[in-house]
């Protein structure tokens, strides 16, 4: 096939010519768009040969990719070397993804397309030169490094991309930050405090909702306080229920929370108290504060947080929750709490909340909670 009449062809009828043709013809024009840089043609040839695995393509692609010549369609050779899961590829693969000037996130992503040990022992030889490099390590394709390494499961790769956080000299792309915001434990939370302080802060977020410590709290406490987004907010308070008791104590109502607080702030402090696995002595004031709040979804909230606190400190505040509340659903949550709490009386208060509440969804938490206990 020769280039000027492939060039002349409408994409239909490129489409149609690599869907009906004989296989050697689609080579032939896939190896001849790569040559003239016609795009179209090329990278469709390559959707159909890639699943097919066809070697004579592949063979093609491969020294596409070993030719370092710029006038070659390379994303088009990638792309096939993708499809068919040529492991013979990843040498020039990640020859290519080091070559200057070269654009090494198909390539990379194509490395993890492969998905075998070769492909990933080079991903790991990329990321320690990553590492040794600064200058490779700062190229435009260093956040789609970060990903491909984060893919592969292994502690070394956990390793290389924390000190890839270490010498970052410009943001990455959304979707390393989630890769980073996967693989991370505690040695990332200094990286992952930084990410909640600029526009990448639902990644920060959610990697701290499994490694926040004591040292987040003061951060996390501040971004649930001024979070306007409702799924900021809860992971923020995800986050501080796995700092545990000293996010407690910053939330108690001596050191921070108060009745001007916005409603939606309010909740998810109550949300968040009974999920610390902080001692009753700890969280049982602020709750029984809460409990009393104007808001009915705050009181809600603190009804159900108190039912996962260990002793039965609360449960004179949650019988009468169950007893007076206006709002049935304080009322059916504070029954659910008493079903996990002993005390003097509790069994009383639900008997009578099954038999004379007006509000089906009350009764039948009462019965609920009767059975439990």
């Amino acid at each position: 096939m020769k280039a000027e009449p492939i060039a002349a062809r409408s994409w239909g009828e490129l489409r149609d010519l690599v869907r009906t043709a004989p296989v050697d013809e689609v080579v032939e024009l896939f190896e001849t768009g790569l040559h003239a840089r016609i795009g179209t043609a090329s990278l469709m040839a390559a959707e159909r040969l890639g699943p097919m695995r066809h070697p004579g393509a592949v063979d093609i692609a491969i020294r596409a990719l070993d030719s370092a010549d710029p006038r070659l369609w390379t994303s088009s050779a990638i792309r096939l070397l993708s499809l068919a899961r040529a492991e013979q590829a990843v040498p020039a693969l990640a020859r290519f993804v080091r070559t200057p000037g070269a654009g090494g996130t198909g390539a990379l992503e194509a490395l993890v397309r492969i998905g075998t040990g070769e492909a990933t022992a080079a991903l790991l030889d990329l990321g320690r030169t990553a590492v040794a490099d600064p200058a490779l390590a700062g190229r435009p394709g260093a956040g789609a490094l970060v990903w491909a390494l984060s893919t592969t499961g292994t502690s070394e790769a956990r390793d290389l991309v924390l000190e890839l956080t270490r010498t970052m000299s410009a943001p990455w792309d959304e979707r390393a930050m989630w890769a980073v915001a996967r693989i991370a434990d505690e040695r990332f939370e200094p990286f992952l405090l930084e990410l909640c302080a600029g526009p990448y802060v639902r990644q920060g977020l959610s990697g701290l909702e499994r490694t926040a410590t004591a040292r987040s709290v003061p951060a996390l406490r501040l971004r649930l306080a001024a979070a306007g987004d409702r799924a900021v907010r809860y992971s923020a308070a995800r986050a501080l229920a796995h700092a545990g008791a000293a996010a407690a104590s910053a939330l108690s109502p001596s050191a921070w929370w108060n009745r001007d607080a916005e409603v939606p702030v309010r909740r998810a402090t109550a949300w968040v108290l009974g999920r610390t696995g902080a001692p009753e002595y700890a969280t049982v004031p602020g709750l029984t504060r809460l409990l009393a709040d104007d808001d009915p979804g705050v009181r809600a909230r603190a009804a159900e947080s108190l039912g996962r606190v260990e002793g039965a400190r609360a449960a004179p505040q949650l019988r009468e929750a169950l007893a007076t509340d206006p709002s049935h659903r304080v009322r059916a949550r504070a029954a659910t709490a008493l079903g996990r709490l002993a005390g003097r009386g509790t069994r009383g208060a639900l008997r009578e909340a099954a038999r004379r509440d007006p509000v089906a969804c009350v009764r039948d938490a009462a019965h609920a909670a009767l059975r439990r206990l």
